[in-house]
């Protein structure tokens, strides 16, 4: 990286920004090998995106005394978030928020089913009665 500017063209829109010689003395001091992919436009907005995303992860709940808020709305009980779609059904008002779903032809008994995923030609796949049972036949 040199101390003049550059022209960089960006690998998500294209467009063709400056690399002015004081980011690059940004960079270098920040020990950045290589300038920036994404122009200060993609930059902003991939940081908003990544903001929004931190925001809906999942945070585990904090260990005081006594039952936490989370736990009184399920008796008591900690719900783990894999049982997010069984709450989901159960709450009218958060079943909105629920993944789409595929349908597919269930491979044994050839019922209607849904699928979580977009379902690939060529693969086999099983409404939850009978995955349940060849689950079983398998082991545990």
């Amino acid at each position: 990286m040199s101390g003049t500017d550059r022209n960089v063209v960006c690998s998500v829109c294209g467009k063709t920004f400056v690399f002015t010689a004081g980011e690059q003395e940004f960079y270098r001091q920040k020990g950045f090998q290589s300038p920036p992919k994404r122009c200060p436009d993609c930059r902003r907005e991939r940081r908003e995106r990544q903001r929004v995303a931190e925001s809906q992860v999942y945070r585990a709940p904090s260990f005081q005394a006594g039952p936490s808020p989370s736990a009184a709305a399920f008796g008591g009980e900690y719900r783990s978030p894999a049982f997010r779609e069984y709450d989901a059904a159960s709450d009218p008002a958060r079943s909105s928020s629920r993944r789409p779903t595929y349908p597919a032809k269930c491979a044994q008994c050839g019922a209607e089913t849904q699928l979580p995923f977009r379902p690939v030609e060529g693969k086999e796949y099983y409404c939850r009665d009978c995955y349940r049972a060849r689950k079983g036949a398998t082991g545990p």
